[in-house]
């Protein structure tokens, strides 16, 4: 059974100027670059979209919805005012990550457009990431260890919801 860790960020959140780095399509990370994120605020038409706490409860919500719905299993789900990860598995062994990556990406974000009553606002990053869980103590790991440090809305298949905000 397929088992991978899905990142969403919101839109704009992720620039080249990230204390980080980026990320480069087919090239991996890349060092800050001030100049290249000058370039890219030059042309969104969109403004940066961040997750408010309220949001961050309404993926989750609409994650295990979409979960139910398509038949696969949502085991984790953490969140903070720029991303989401999700931990997901499925049983058809015919779907790939891209269309699983993709098809609970265009539901969250048709979610978002019908809340705020618009459309063709992009919600996300083009490209949501995405890494394999490797076995079960990577698995435990990102359950356990990765996802809690996260600073909003959690949910946990096995604990339920989390707000790291009210400690």
């Amino acid at each position: 059974m397929p088992v991978y860790l899905f990142t969403h960020h919101g839109f704009g959140t992720w620039l080249p100027d990230h204390r980080r780095g980026y990320t480069q399509k087919n090239q991996g990370y890349q060092p800050t670059s001030q100049p290249l994120a000058k370039s890219y605020r030059s042309v969104m038409k969109h403004e940066v979209f961040y997750f408010t706490r309220g949001t961050q409860q309404r993926l989750i919500e609409r994650l295990q919805a979409i979960a139910e719905t398509e038949d696969y299993r949502l085991h984790g789900v953490a969140t903070d005012r720029t991303h989401l990860h999700a931990v997901v598995s499925w049983r058809n062994e015919h779907l790939t990550f891209r269309k699983v990556r993709g098809r609970i990406k265009n539901l969250l974000a048709l979610d978002l457009s019908r809340a705020a009553g618009i459309t063709g606002r992009p919600w996300f990053s083009r490209e949501a990431s995405r890494k394999q869980v490797s076995d079960e103590e990577h698995f435990n790991y990102l359950l356990r260890v990765y996802l809690p440090k996260h600073q909003g809305w959690q949910w946990y298949e096995d604990r339920g919801w989390v707000d790291p905000g009210s400690t």
